[in-house]
């Protein structure tokens, strides 16, 4: 019985709500843009795909709560990469 209540005290404590990804979402990508301004656009992209990730966990999150989803965050705008540019 205390492993019963043990194991789900741990699994609720994990559990982060909708409002709480929504969060994460934006500082990854308030980061993202951090990263863009100084030209790290690895890590501009890199963070920026941590945050669409938070943010679709969000809107799952949201809907499971049976709230709104939450806006979504503004995308990072980062260059183009072409190739051809380069020659």
């Amino acid at each position: 019985m205390r492993t019963l209540i043990f194991a789900t005290i741990v699994l609720l404590a994990g559990c982060m709500s909708s409002q709480e990804l929504n969060e994460q979402a934006m500082i990854h990508m308030s980061q993202a843009r951090a990263a863009a301004a100084v030209g790290d656009y690895q890590v501009a992209r890199a963070e920026q795909r941590k945050g669409t990730v938070a943010y679709q966990r969000a809107v799952a999150r949201a809907r499971d709560e049976s709230r709104l989803p939450p806006p979504p965050p503004e995308d990072v705008p980062l260059p183009v990469f072409d190739p051809q540019m380069q020659r």
